[in-house]
Parts: structure tokens; C-alpha cells; sequence
């Protein structure tokens, strides 16, 4: 994996970012892990939950954004 190929953002808690056909949002969460979050994902059909280390989010979200663009 090349980071230069990748968009890094840096994201607020409970901020969502908007795709073509989703948006996700960062729930600040209580974890041993620090920084750690849950991502929702909000589509059409469905809401997913996701219990994340903020730096695992930064990598989805770039991965995220790569795959809205195609």
C-alpha cells in the first residue's frame, strides 16, 4: 500500500462526511484502546456500527473515499 495514492483527512467526532450514496459519522467512544471511536455508516437501506482505533478509521475512510470515486 502506497500512502501517496491515498486522500488522508483529518475528521471530527460526530461530523459526518458525505459520499454519493452514504455518509459516515464518528461516535467518540470509552475504550482501553486510546482515541478509540465507533464509525456509522448511513445508507439508504441501512445503518452500520463499527468500534474503531482512530487510526484504522483514517485508513477506511481514505479507503472510502477512493472507492466513491470510482
Amino acid at each position: 500500500m502506497n500512502p501517496d495514492e491515498y486522500d488522508f483527512r483529518k475528521v471530527q467526532y460526530k461530523n459526518p462526511i458525505k459520499f454519493k450514496n452514504f455518509k459516515i459519522e464518528f461516535v467518540q467512544t470509552t475504550h482501553s484502546v486510546p482515541l478509540s471511536a465507533a464509525i456509522v455508516v448511513y445508507t439508504k437501506d441501512e445503518l452500520l456500527s463499527f468500534m474503531l482505533a482512530i487510526p484504522l478509521i483514517k485508513m477506511l475512510v481514505s479507503i472510502l473515499k477512493q472507492t466513491s470515486k470510482n
